[in-house]
């Protein structure tokens, strides 16, 4: 077996390094997209089974917003 060289050994070193950097980049995007799938939510809506009545229900809960009031309306502390 003959004796490696200087650069021999830099050039295998930096093989080594470029083929565990390729590699943790492909498990890191593979887990970010099975976690980014994971996260979707049902594809059926929530009222789907439901009776009619009880359907008209939900989807005006849905709609409903709730403005924030102030505290005090003097206009001394809104500045």
């Amino acid at each position: 077996m003959e004796q490696f060289s200087g650069v021999m050994i830099v050039i295998i070193i930096g093989g080594g390094v470029l083929i565990f950097v390729m590699l943790f980049i492909f498990a890191k995007r593979q887990i970010m997209r099975f976690t980014l799938r994971s996260r979707r939510g049902p594809h059926v809506p929530v009222s789907n089974d439901a009776k009619k009545a009880l359907r008209k229900e939900l989807d005006c809960i849905q709609k409903k917003v709730q403005q924030p009031q102030l505290l005090w309306t003097d206009d001394k502390y809104i500045l």
